[in-house]
């Protein structure tokens, strides 16, 4: 979909692209630790268009909670080499 954008539009423009991607992937979690993001609303909007993609949308966001879970227990430094238990 990005193909475009790389042909035609100036560098510029494809830096700003990558740094509002870039924000996203970073901010995407600290969002849903912080409980922001309305799951129910995005799973009714998916339901809406097709109910085995919502529950495959539901499954993704069940894992995701049990990573930012296991994430949020060692914030710091992570589950390392040193910290694996």
């Amino acid at each position: 979909m990005l193909t475009p954008a790389v042909l035609f539009l100036p560098s510029r423009w494809q830096i700003r692209i990558a740094a509002l991607f870039a924000f996203v992937a970073v901010t995407y979690p600290m969002l849903r630790n912080f409980h922001l993001i309305p799951l129910d609303a995005i799973l009714a909007q998916a339901e809406a268009i097709s109910t085995d993609r919502a529950h495959s949308l539901g499954y993704r966001f069940f894992n995701e909670e049990q990573l930012l879970e296991r994430a949020a227990e060692k914030p710091v430094f992570g589950w390392g080499a040193g910290g694996a238990a």
